[in-house]
């Protein structure tokens, strides 16, 4: 399942709902009014949540504005590390693409990525490759994505 993160960084789903799930994407559309740091610390905090397992969009777009602040960025990858949290490389042809500086500093961090083709209907999958070609095209090791490992070495990585 794929969940919007609330503005504070908790999610607007019971514990007991999201545990039927094998996994959870979090969301973080943009909260009106929050600035650059606020919005960093409802990542942190989404991080530390043991219900997520991939933080999505990535990492609430932050990668696709260059890094603002690498400081900050390295903050949050740091949280996603210790949390055992993924980041999501959003594979439609139609978002922005993602700062490659940015997937580079994770995948050094030891951030796992997801190459998701984010399909809202399934003639849409096919959008995974150009997921593929972009992380191709950055550079990223196929052992720090997700998608490029077995179903066992997934289900160990997702806890099932």
């Amino acid at each position: 399942i794929e969940i919007d993160v609330n503005a504070d960084g908790s999610l607007p789903v019971a514990d007991e709902t999201l545990d039927l799930f094998d996994f959870v994407v979090a969301a973080f559309p943009q909260v009106n009014g929050a600035d650059h740091s606020a919005m960093m610390q409802r990542v942190v905090t989404a991080a530390a949540n043991p219900k997520i397992s991939i933080l999505g969009k990535p990492v609430g777009d932050f990668m696709l504005r260059g890094c603002e602040d690498t400081k900050d960025m390295e903050k949050v990858l740091k949280a996603a590390v210790a949390g055992g949290k993924a980041v999501e490389i959003d594979a439609n042809p139609n978002c922005p693409e993602i700062d490659w500086a940015c997937c580079r500093m994770a995948q050094e961090l030891g951030v796992y990525m997801v190459i998701s083709p984010n399909a809202h209907r399934a003639a849409r999958l096919v959008d995974f490759r150009h997921g593929a070609q972009l992380a191709h095209d950055a550079g990223l090791i196929c052992g720090w994505i997700l998608n490029t490992k077995s179903s066992v070495e997934i289900r160990d990585y997702l806890g099932l």
